[in-house]
């Protein structure tokens, strides 16, 4: 339900997307499915083109299988491997991530863990890597959804194999699955910077289009919490380490948005919330909740902010162990209590360690990179 960093400014990042990064004007593309087709989620399909209107459009499936690209399978340990673009957790052990190489160089890859993210195992490497274009989410412990740039992909064992589920002319940012079948996935039209939602309900194998909220604002996260109740955050000329922001909420399933939370600074229909305690400082990166009370939202070059109230209040948590200033790309919740933040604590610009809670965010522990013990002392 959540609801997807290099020293550069993260304005330089968004330009550069906007410029040449993020495809061309939004039109659908027939799916292909890559991996084991035995183990495709559904069969593929080509997506509807973008309607003017809330109104979705249903595609028809068609089926292309092409093989994966795949790394090593072998696990990660000891000194840092890999920078964290996203991370999903199907419980307290099992979990996915898309990151890339310690150097930036290189593609996204994808990753598994089975010890709760203290080692990861490589299973895909993806496209080219751009920060603002990746978002992972896990329903349960055997299914995870993707997005990487322009593409939706899916497991249905575990991260075993992968099934490309959608292909987009333009750039996706954000997804949400509620269950297995039932998801959404944001993105946004470079040139015209209308926001579009794709939808599925047969776990991908069909998608509908709906206008999304952020128009003209730029994307930022999702999260749905069923079928009809969901979030979407926007940001809005962003610059100089602010950005203006919004919380749009549907009652729905994204058939129609009203603005739910702002900072009220050149955002539509914020002036009217500006009591919301989010701030203007930093970029709005992922949004997470785990019921329709209790969410999180994360915020690049600013702070971790969480409410209980729907989205309606938000407030700075968990300040003292991740100072404001440092970059957010994920965080998530589960209801044992269980949850993960990655945090740029390096100040080099990606999310480089990942923290675990079992209490909700009352106490963390580092779990990756895993911290080589210190030098042997000979004793006299």
């Amino acid at each position: 339900m959540r609801t997807k960093h290099f020293r550069v400014a993260l304005v330089t990042i968004i330009s550069s997307c906007l410029a040449v990064g993020c495809g061309a004007p939004h039109h659908a593309i027939d799916n292909t499915s890559s991996v084991s087709s035995s183990n495709r989620i559904g069969g593929g399909a080509s997506a509807a083109s973008q309607t003017a209107t809330a109104q979705s459009s249903t595609t028809s499936p068609t089926s292309r299988t092409s093989a994966s690209s795949s790394t090593s399978t072998s696990h990660s340990s000891g000194p840092e491997q890999y920078k964290f673009l996203s991370v999903a957790m199907g419980n307290s052990n099992d979990g996915y991530a898309l990151a890339v190489a310690p150097d930036l160089q290189g593609d996204t890859i994808e990753l598994i863990t089975t010890d709760g993210g203290v080692q990861w195992t490589p299973v895909k490497t993806l496209a080219a890597w751009s920060y603002y274009e990746q978002d992972i989410v896990a329903p349960d412990t055997q299914h995870a959804y993707f997005v990487s740039r322009t593409v939706v992909e899916g497991t249905s064992n575990g991260g075993r194999s992968w099934t490309t589920l959608y292909k987009s002319a333009d750039a996706l940012q954000a997804i949400s699955f509620i269950n297995s079948a039932e998801g959404w996935a944001l993105g946004t039209n470079p040139t015209t910077r209308a926001g579009f939602i794709l939808h599925t309900n047969d776990g991908g194998s069909h998608w509908s289009t709906l206008q999304a909220p952020c128009n003209p604002q730029l994307s930022g996260g999702l999260a749905f919490v069923n079928a009809q109740d969901g979030l979407v955050s926007c940001l809005m000329n962003p610059g100089a380490g602010t950005s203006p922001k919004t919380i749009y909420e549907t009652t729905d399933g994204g058939a129609k948005w009203k603005v739910l939370a702002s900072t009220g600074v050149g955002v539509p229909g914020g002036p009217s919330s500006t009591n919301s305690g989010l701030s203007v400082a930093g970029y709005v990166h992922t949004l997470f909740f785990l019921n329709r009370e209790a969410g999180w939202l994360g915020v690049d070059r600013g702070s971790y902010f969480a409410t209980t109230d729907g989205g309606v209040k938000w407030q700075p948590v968990w300040t003292t162990m991740f100072p404001p200033g440092n970059n957010s790309p994920s965080v998530g919740m589960l209801s044992s209590g269980f949850g993960w933040v990655v945090a740029d604590m390096n100040a080099d610009g990606l999310g480089n360690t990942l923290y675990v809670t079992t209490d909700q965010g009352k106490h963390w522990r580092e779990v990756y990179p895993v911290k080589a013990p210190p030098p042997h002392q000979a004793q006299g």
